[in-house]
């Protein structure tokens, strides 16, 4: 699957998310090569105020918690990220086994299997600068870029 550039998700429950119906699943079709990989967290951070500027992005606020996440057995340069108060934030690794339900490994080794309710999830298979920025701010050095 050399094709794969990127993989950017954004997860959102629908109790925070802005363009979401409530209680509705949406997962864009692309999201699919999700099923197929481990996640490892590679850092957590809150979002801030130049990246949303810069970017003028009208989904994440400023200060909201966000978590990167690298697809593990893949390229370095795929990364799922998860925003505001997503379950994923606190997993160490992670393994999709539904579109909406997860397995969650935390740095305990603890593993519990959990639903996602009314997220919105969005795969870009392009490179973002986004994705580039957010990990050198969240891991404080500079990263394989997406």
């Amino acid at each position: 699957m050399d094709w794969l550039k990127l993989l950017f998700v954004i997860v959102q429950l629908s109790a925070i998310a802005k363009i979401s119906d409530c209680g509705v699943i949406f997962v864009s079709p692309r999201c699919g090569v999700l099923a197929s990989y481990e996640l490892k967290r590679v850092c957590i951070g809150t979002y801030p105020g130049e990246i949303y500027a810069k970017y003028q992005d009208e989904i994440a606020e400023i200060g909201a918690l966000y978590a990167i996440f690298r697809l593990i057995g893949h390229s370095d340069n795929d990364y799922l990220i998860a925003h505001y108060f997503s379950p994923l934030i606190m997993c160490d690794k992670a393994l999709f086994i539904t579109k909406d339900e997860i397995n969650c490994t935390t740095k305990n080794e603890i593993t519990e299997q959990f639903e996602i309710p009314g997220n919105l999830m969005f795969c870009i298979y392009e490179n973002l600068q986004t994705v580039d920025d957010l990990l050198k701010l969240c891991t404080g050095k500079q990263m394989n870029p997406s």
